[in-house]
Formats: structure tokens, sequence, C-alpha cells
């Protein structure tokens, strides 16, 4: 069976034409009280999708432990590549290095994804965005969030008005993408965590963002309070101020992939984004059939610069995903995915001639 799917977002809204509908008061999503899961107490005993993740954790953890009177299993994948030959400037006459080795180098990366240990997110990120959330169960809101996916997303690619240079502001003027939508919460001020050498500041981009999205889903952020501020109309369209927030992160430039799968749900386009290619006609491949298909694909028709960039486009997802907390089954369930194809491409990638690989060596 696909992990991939890529109507999740219609498929939430067929489901929710049946539930009683979801009330907006001052821009906040109110959860309807009379739905029986309403009342259900907050717990950090597992949900359906926790006991998932828990067991899949679990059965990894397993699997890396040696057997009796067996080698422990591969952890890491290791190949080497001959180094690119540099251009001489020497007029020198040509020495014969005919029992000289290639210059080499080897390159090192786990066979799986590690998966951080599962942490609820809080009572008080919840209870941030609405006091009555304090007592409802993670998961409801999170399913709940899913529905109003379209009346949320567009909003977080609002663009920011009059933003100064010099300084981060504490609040800025934002123009609604979407005036229909529920309108974001918070900006968030997103930079590296690490400072280039040399540098003597670090390069912000600004992102709205709902507070509900964050509060949901991210059990290491602290709680974000809802603002008292409302949409104005002016002559550019509906605008709100929202305040600033910084936010620094392993890997800036995976932010907006991670955010927009959180807002929809949508596992293909996020493997979309990783391969840099529509996927849309391996959807319904089992991940099996997905893993040889692609990985042969990949491995045969793009150089080693090509794939180290998908491995980087995964790892700044990962890293991302455990510095934020996220333990979202779709996201974890895809970035295996996407890592076992690439294992699979460099695999079959060795002794392909735009390569220049030597070995592909599981150890």
């Amino acid at each position: 069976m696909s992990v991939l799917r890529p109507n999740k977002l219609a498929r939430g809204l067929v489901d929710s034409e049946n539930t009683p509908p979801t009330i907006l008061v001052k821009g906040r999503t109110t959860l309807d009280a009379n739905k029986k899961h309403r009342s259900r107490p907050f717990h950090t005993s597992p949900s359906k999708r926790t006991q998932k993740y828990l067991v899949q954790q679990a059965k990894r953890k397993e699997q890396m432990k040696a057997k009796p009177g067996c080698p422990p299993p591969p952890r890491f994948c290791t190949f080497t590549l001959a180094r690119a030959p540099q251009p001489s400037q020497s007029t020198a006459p040509e020495v014969d290095m005919k029992d000289a080795a290639p210059a080499t180098h080897n390159i090192k990366i786990p066979i799986a994804l590690h998966r951080p240990e599962y942490t609820e997110v809080s009572k008080a990120a919840l209870a941030a965005v609405d006091p009555s959330w304090e007592h409802i169960a993670p998961e409801y809101i999170r399913e709940k969030l899913e529905t109003l996916s379209l009346s949320m997303v567009d909003n977080f690619y609002s663009a920011p008005m009059n933003l100064p240079k010099d300084a981060l502001p504490e609040s800025v003027e934002v123009l609604l993408k979407n005036p229909q939508g529920i309108p974001p919460s918070h900006l968030l001020a997103v930079c590296s965590a690490t400072v280039p050498p040399g540098a003597t500041s670090r390069k912000m981009t600004i992102y709205p963002i709902h507070n509900a999205l964050l509060a949901a889903h991210c059990s290491r952020l602290p709680p974000y309070v809802h603002g008292k501020a409302k949409p104005t109309r002016s002559a550019d369209g509906l605008s709100i101020n929202l305040p600033v927030r910084p936010l620094a992160l392993p890997a800036p430039e995976a932010f907006v992939p991670l955010m927009t799968y959180l807002y929809t749900k949508n596992t293909l386009h996020l493997l979309e984004h990783i391969f840099r290619e529509r996927l849309h006609q391996f959807s319904e491949l089992n991940q099996k059939e997905m893993i040889n298909h692609l990985g042969t694909r990949f491995g045969r028709e793009n150089t080693y610069q090509g794939l180290m960039q998908r491995v980087i486009s995964i790892s700044g997802l990962w890293h991302n995903a455990c510095a934020l907390g996220i333990f979202d089954d779709g996201l974890w369930d895809t970035l295996d995915l996407a890592w076992d194809i690439l294992m699979e491409a460099f695999n079959v990638a060795a002794g392909q001639p735009q390569f220049v690989m030597h070995s592909f060596t599981k150890v």
C-alpha cells in the first residue's frame, strides 16, 4: 500500500460534510462543542497514530540490535568517489604515474533516518490558541485542522508590507492573499540556527503562520498567544497587523515545504519537492515497487551531485522536524520512503560512468 496521499485535502473536505460546522470567532478556530470527542480530557496516553509511531520506533530499535551469534546489522552506507582531476598550470615535463592510485574521497550516510522519541504537544500551547483547547485531545484538534486546511494554507503565502531592513519589528502589517480564509495569527522571522563563519548577522525571512497549526503539531515550540488584531480593509485589500516572533532552525530553506505539508498533509507533493519532479503517475505503486522503480530511475539518470541535492533536501526536513518536535506519521513515512529510494539510487549508480563511483557498501 502506498504511503502517498495526493488527495488528502479533498478527502478531508468530503469527510467534513457530515460533521457540524466549525465556528470562526474573532479569526480563531473554535471546535464544535457538541462533538463527542470534544469532551475527551487532555492526556498523554498514546492515540492510534501515536501508538503506530511508538510501534515503528520499537521495531527499528529491535532491527538495529545484534542477534546472538550474528554480526550487528549495517547502519551506514559508504561509497568511494574519484576526485575530479585538477588542471595543471605547470610547464614541467610529464611524469609517468602508472603506479599511483587515483585520488578518492569517502562518503558515509546512514542507511535509515533516526526517529526521535515521541513527545505530545503541550496543554499550554493549545490553551494559548483557545483556552477551551486545553481540555481537548490533541489528536482530535489535528483531525479538525485538516478539514480547515484550504481556509488556512493560502494565507501562509501572504505578503508582509513595509518590512524594515535594519531591525526586526514587533509587528508587521500583512496583506492577506485569501481574504475569505482564516487569517494567520503571527509572523515567524525564520533564520539559521548557526551563524556562518565571518558573518555578523543572520538572514531572516518572514512567514505568516497560524498558531493553531504550530500548537497542534510542534511539541518543542513555546506557546504563541493569539493576538487581538482584526483584519482591516484598505485600497490594497484586506490586511492584518501581526506580532513577529523569531525562529531559528537548522535548515531555514526547508521551512516552507515542511509547513506546507502540515497545512495540506499532501505526502505526494512533499515527495515531489524532495525529488524536484512530478511523481503523480507513481502514486498508486506500493512502497516496494516505488523504491525499486524510482531508485533505479534516479540512479541511472542522476549524477552524484544530483543525488546529493536530494540528500540535502531530506536532511533539511528531518533536522527541522526534530528541532520543532513534529511526529506526524505521514511526514515520517514519506521521509523514510524518500531515503529508501535514494539508498537504492546510490546502489544502482555504483559503476555508472557519470558517477566515477568505485564502491558502495553497507557497514
